[in-house]
């Protein structure tokens, strides 16, 4: 069977395959490639720390939690968990979050700021900053600018949140806090995942 292309069937391709239409067509491919990269590397990410973590059942440490949690007003439901295959703490999840822990030795004091810098991160809903700033990256992913101004916001968040952790506390105190993050940032576990917090 022959098919039979008429002048105004040619019209029309021509009509579509406009450079202003090619560009949209590569632009929306961009987007899409991005965010569909994004999504699976960290549903990939977490369905391997579902597999390889455990509920913390220590009770001083789940009264701690709790009562951090009631003093910075957090009603929502946080699984507090722990993994081995992770060396710094953070919270995962856009909707029902875990806050993980690496099987560490921390100290109280320590494990009392970790666990106030990331239940902060939870009050604040910086996972959701964080998914709203992956989006603009998304919408500009030919441009190298709006990376690197994706990173320099999350960095601004965890600095914000070290601040609040921080606020009105004595020299001591800052001190004894800036320790344990050179400690975990030594460790070079570095967590670039959407909808996670970092330490």
């Amino acid at each position: 069977e022959i098919v039979h292309i008429s002048s105004l069937d040619i019209l029309k391709l021509k009509d579509f395959f406009t450079i202003e239409n090619i560009i949209i067509s590569i632009w929306l491919i961009g987007v899409f490639v991005f965010l569909v990269y994004h999504i699976l590397i960290y549903y990939r990410f977490k369905r391997k720390i579902r597999l390889n973590s455990v509920l913390v059942k220590d009770k001083k440490i789940l009264a701690m939690f709790h009562k951090i949690k009631g003093n910075i007003n957090i009603s929502k439901d946080v699984k507090l968990k722990t993994s081995p295959l992770i060396t710094s703490p953070f919270v995962i999840g856009l909707f029902n979050k875990e806050l993980l822990l690496p099987k560490a030795d921390f100290s109280i004091k320590q494990l009392e700021m970790i666990l106030k810098h990331e239940l902060i991160h939870i009050k604040r809903k910086d996972i959701l900053y964080k998914f709203i700033i992956l989006i603009a990256r998304a919408i500009h992913w030919f441009n190298p600018f709006v990376h690197l101004m994706g990173k320099k916001a999350n960095e601004d968040i965890e600095l914000s949140c070290d601040l609040e952790v921080i606020e009105n506390k004595d020299i001591v105190y800052r001190e004894e806090y800036s320790k344990t993050i050179l400690e975990l940032v030594s460790s070079n576990n570095k967590n670039n995942y959407i909808f996670t917090t970092g330490f």
